[in-house]
């Protein structure tokens, strides 16, 4: 892994307060999309990141999570939007953990280049 980068903030004007000398270090997020079909291994691995510190994301566990019965709805009009709901939440928090520099898995099959891109 890189070293992170080191900034060091330039003391302030001369009638301002007093700007620290200390240098701030910023942590770049590290995010890891799980990509491969059913049954390739995704969640475990994804668990061995969370294990390491990662903050693992999963729309079926956060599907569950919010609604059982909804979730067993699987292929209907009200299980899609719900899928797409939770996955809308999950980014925001993605968005959210990459803001404070928290590594991150997201727990999806991205089976598809678009999906992909679209993260």
């Amino acid at each position: 892994m890189p070293p992170h980068p080191i900034r060091v903030i330039p003391a302030g004007p001369a009638k301002g307060p007093p700007v620290p000398k200390t240098p701030c270090v910023a942590k770049t997020a590290t995010v890891v999309l799980m990509c491969g079909p059913p049954g390739a291994g995704k969640t475990t691995y994804a668990k061995t990141l969370e294990r390491a510190g990662h903050v693992r994301l999963s729309v079926d566990e956060e599907m569950w999570r919010q609604d059982r019965e909804l979730a067993e709805r699987f292929g209907t009009p009200e299980y899609f939007d719900f899928t797409v709901e939770v996955e809308r939440q999950l980014r925001t928090r993605l968005t959210e953990l990459m803001a404070d520099g928290r590594d991150a898995v997201v727990d999806l099959s991205f089976w598809s280049r678009q999906r992909r891109e679209e993260y």
